[in-house]
């Protein structure tokens, strides 16, 4: 299983909203691998879909699209720190999951160039630079 480490950033926040961004010592974990279903979850209980529609299972399934690897499924487990819908980046952690998770394996083929970019707009730069 594969951890992916992403923290909250200011960058939703204040006078810099959406071009200025600083990672902060807040973070969400998520725990991830292939599988033949989907299966989703929290660690802490909160809601999180647990179907197509989660946003780290679409950022995943993109990157395999792009690389023409087919994605049967997978088990993420989120531990979820950050807090949702305040302004930190809980959607921009779940981005970037997707992208590292599904990359991290070895197994594709490296995104073509300035993919990330294009993936990932400039307010979740600063937690892609922080990830762990």
């Amino acid at each position: 299983m594969i951890t992916v480490r992403v923290p909250a950033t200011s960058a939703n926040m204040g006078p810099g909203f959406d071009s200025i961004g600083i990672a902060l010592n807040l973070y969400n974990t998520f725990y991830m691998e292939e599988s033949d279903s989907i299966e989703i979850s929290a660690t802490h209980g909160e809601h999180v879909p647990s179907d197509e529609s989660n946003l780290i299972y679409q950022c995943a399934k993109r990157v395999y699209d792009i690389c023409g690897k087919p994605m049967s499924g997978l088990k993420l487990i989120e531990d979820c720190d950050i807090p949702q819908t305040r302004g930190l980046g809980s959607s921009s952690a779940c981005t970037v999951a997707g992208l590292i998770g599904a990359n991290a394996p070895g197994s594709l083929p490296p995104l073509p160039s300035g993919y990330a970019d294009r993936l990932l707009p400039a307010n979740r730069s600063a937690a892609l630079r922080a990830t762990d």
